[in-house]
């Protein structure tokens, strides 16, 4: 068996074993986003002895790119942690994203260049919630009408962040709706965006227009579940090509 050969089988086994831990991981949080947009910090706390093994074996490898991509993962959690307490973002957003790079950790060659793992499937992510930006798009342009009346004194970015974030919805639609928030009314500019557990309520916030501005909650660890899969089929695919 040639030298190269061996190499290959031993990096498909690593990498084996790292999309099991992947699956296993992501998959649970992925399907509880997407269901209940609500996460047990227990299920990102069980994980930190493997990603401690994972760091350990990185290090004794000698494998100092894989060592930094472990540094960005741990700066990004304290940034993600940061804006999480600030409101920005959910506290499991920032375990979910650092969590990408924690137990991702190695590079990926893409046309001659050098890429952390963690950044290729956070992008694969991100293009495949655009589809979810594309489905706002639609629905705003058929409810220009109500949209400029309800962003009526808004500034051009927050008209922007609205139109591809959000979606114009009149009440008896929301009310039908699960995981969207009101961000904002023809009389109440801005609300805090947040997701609500208990059924919104029209009387209590004071609004008394038909129609709204919602956004939908979503649901992070499952775009990046999937952008995962996406990006480990890429590779086992590169690697049975090598055979």
């Amino acid at each position: 068996m040639s030298y190269r050969r061996k190499s290959s089988l031993l990096s498909g086994f690593y990498l084996f074993i790292l999309f099991a831990l992947n699956a296993l991981f992501f998959g649970y949080v992925g399907i509880v986003d997407l269901k209940y947009r609500e996460i047990d910090d227990k299920a990102f706390y069980c994980f930190i002895p493997i990603i401690l093994i994972l760091s350990i074996y990185s290090y004794f490898q000698n494998e100092i790119i894989e060592i930094v991509n472990i540094i960005i993962g741990a700066f990004l959690f304290i940034f993600a942690f940061f804006m999480s307490r600030s409101g920005f973002i959910g506290s499991a957003d920032a375990f979910i994203t650092s969590y990408v790079f924690f137990l991702n950790p190695y590079v990926l060659l893409i046309r001659h260049y050098v890429m952390p793992a963690g950044i290729f499937i956070i992008i694969t992510s991100l293009l495949l919630s655009l589809l979810l930006i594309f489905k706002n798009i639609i629905i705003n342009l058929k409810r220009v009408k109500y949209f400029r009346d309800i962003t009526n004194g808004l500034g051009l970015l927050v008209k922007i962040y609205y139109f591809l974030f959000c979606e114009t919805l009149n009440k008896e639609e929301f009310k039908k709706k699960k995981f969207y928030f009101v961000v904002a009314t023809k009389s109440k500019k801005r609300i805090y965006a947040n997701v609500e557990k208990e059924p919104f309520s029209f009387e209590e916030k004071g609004i008394k227009t038909d129609w709204i501005i919602a956004m939908y909650g979503i649901p992070l660890g499952f775009f990046i579940f999937l952008g995962l899969l996406l990006t480990y089929m890429m590779i086992f695919l590169k690697i049975i090509l090598v055979f």
